[in-house]
């Protein structure tokens, strides 16, 4: 031990020249990459025998050494020795000891520094804070850590840097409070400068999630009363659907409820999803200029979104991105087949205004993708689409895939050619083999605009999501029915042509799925 030894070497200022202070310094760093607490210990004994005297650094790298080798009570011991000798210690002490508290998961010890750094005349700094709350949180007083985040925000000076946000974020997650979740992770998204990519994507992965499921606990008091038989036989219905290409009936309410409760957390997270791709380049901002249309006089056009998944799935974009403009209403209409759906979307609705701070609007209509867009249960999506730059088709068409393709797929060729430029389809679906003679009718209405067109993948969604983009004129490269010009020199456009190649092949590959599938069935689906 090392016990008295500081007065000692304070009252001195004898400093052979083959001891000397730095010469120290280095062999406890060496200590410090070994862990060998005890070689430590022996390294400031021999100080005090040689009388060098050991400051604050060399006291801080002991100390270093004892929490490394978890010896946390070793390493408060010399702080609690340097104090008392009547040298100040500074910051980095104090660091260190905290640090050691946290290892050790001691709060009542970090307290307690915490304390003493003022007496000493050390305010405690942002890390000497975040410190103790890991030490609460290792202890499992998770209501302690956040409440020392929120003195570290609250006090002058001090800014929580991402690190502090990610271990409140870990406690609060830690003790359950979904809400505190939701709240420090879209704080930590917003910092500047902004959390590298994949944190940025961590912080998002929290977000939504937290957010969704308050949602549903806001919806458990909002939708009419769940049928748990009538829901389980819905979902059933819907899985033979998907096969056999005819659609379930959703006259129940209580399987429609049921329905909401158990799909929210899913579909709105794929449709969400695909506005964080980073490929094809052009997918994002193409969303995103669709959903901007729709928070600016415009609105989104939700087909087939029975509840309302995908106002919650945009409401949960702009939350994250703070897409403009800021005091924009977001306002999306649902077209479905099944009018009683309304209940279940105005619940939704009623649930999403009071999670999220900017209004929004859920408007509910009919309609029938099996239908020509000139039929009259078409009328209010005809009527809308030249204020919408975004459309989404969300799991209508392998549920009627028997009575798309007897119409040659009419309503997609249809909405093609009517859609004005610039306007996004997305189509959401439990199967791919039906893109094909979607993206077919799209290019026969779309005539001599062009469709860029992407088949991408999104961490929720275990499947291919199709995207189509109307375009003015077929001259630019990542647009079906745009050939490469084998002499093309750009990288761009050569990295363009090479993606449309990959999804043409999809495509293909799509197309021989459905084959086999209703070879297999002996069916034409």
């Amino acid at each position: 031990m090392v016990h008295g030894a500081v007065h000692a070497l304070r009252s001195t200022s004898v400093v052979p020249p083959s001891a000397d202070s730095l010469s120290f310094m280095g062999r406890l760093k060496g200590c410090k990459a070994r862990r060998s607490w005890q070689d430590a210990l022996a390294l400031l004994r021999e100080m005090e025998h040689l009388r060098v005297p050991a400051d604050a650094f060399h006291y801080t790298a002991a100390m270093t050494c004892c929490t490394k080798a978890g010896e946390w009570q070793q390493a408060l011991r010399l702080l609690d020795e340097l104090v008392h000798s009547g040298t100040q210690p500074d910051l980095s002490c104090f660091n260190a000891a905290l640090s050691a508290c946290a290892s050790a998961g001691r709060p009542q010890e970090a307290a307690s520094i915490l304390q003493q750094m003022p007496r000493c005349g050390v305010e405690p700094s942002a890390a000497c804070l975040s410190a103790a709350g890991q030490a609460c949180t290792a202890a499992g007083d998770w209501e302690g850590a956040l409440r020392l985040f929120d003195e570290m925000s609250a006090r002058a000076g001090l800014t929580p840097a991402f690190g502090d946000y990610k271990k409140a974020i870990d406690a609060a997650r830690a003790g359950g409070d979904t809400a505190r979740v939701a709240k420090l992770a879209l704080a930590a998204s917003a910092l500047r400068p902004r959390p590298r990519p994949h944190m940025q994507a961590w912080l998002w992965g929290l977000w939504r999630v937290a957010e969704i499921k308050l949602l549903l606990t806001e919806l458990q008091h909002e939708l009419p009363a769940v049928d748990e038989a009538a829901t389980a036989k819905l979902l059933r219905d819907l899985s033979t659907a998907a096969q056999c290409g005819t659609m379930p009936d959703f006259g129940h309410g209580g399987a429609r409820s049921g329905y909401t409760l158990a799909h929210l957390g899913n579909r709105a997270s794929k449709v969400a999803g695909l506005f964080q791709l980073d490929e094809p380049p052009w997918l994002r901002a193409a969303l995103v200029q669709g959903a901007t249309h729709g928070m600016s006089g415009g609105e989104v056009l939700s087909v087939a979104g029975g509840p309302g998944f995908d106002l919650v799935a945009l409401a949960l974009v702009r939350g994250f991105e703070g897409l403009l403009p800021a005091d924009g209403r977001l306002a999306v209409r649902v077209l479905d087949f099944e009018g009683r759906w309304h209940e279940q979307a105005a619940a939704v609705e009623r649930a999403l205004r009071r999670r999220m701070p900017f209004p929004l609007a859920c408007s509910f209509g009919c309609c029938d993708i099996t239908q020509s867009l000139k039929h009259p249960a078409n009328s209010a999506l005809c009527g809308a689409l030249s204020s919408t730059r975004l459309l989404i088709a969300s799991y209508c068409v392998a549920e009627n895939a028997l009575a798309l393709r007897s119409g040659e797929f009419v309503f997609f060729e249809e909405l093609a050619r009517s859609a004005e430029e610039g306007t996004v389809l997305v189509v959401l679906e439990t199967t791919h083999r039906q893109f094909p003679a979607i993206v077919a009718a799209a290019q026969r209405g779309a005539g001599k605009a062009a469709l860029q067109l992407a088949c991408p993948r999104v961490a929720s969604n275990n499947g291919y999501s199709l995207c189509l983009v109307k375009q003015a004129v077929a001259t630019r490269p990542g647009h079906a029915g745009w050939e490469a010009d084998a002499g093309a020199a750009d990288e761009e456009a050569q990295a363009a042509a090479t993606r449309l190649e990959e999804q043409r092949l999809l495509l293909e590959r799509f197309g021989r799925d459905n084959e086999i599938h209703a070879r297999s069935r002996g069916t034409q689906v």
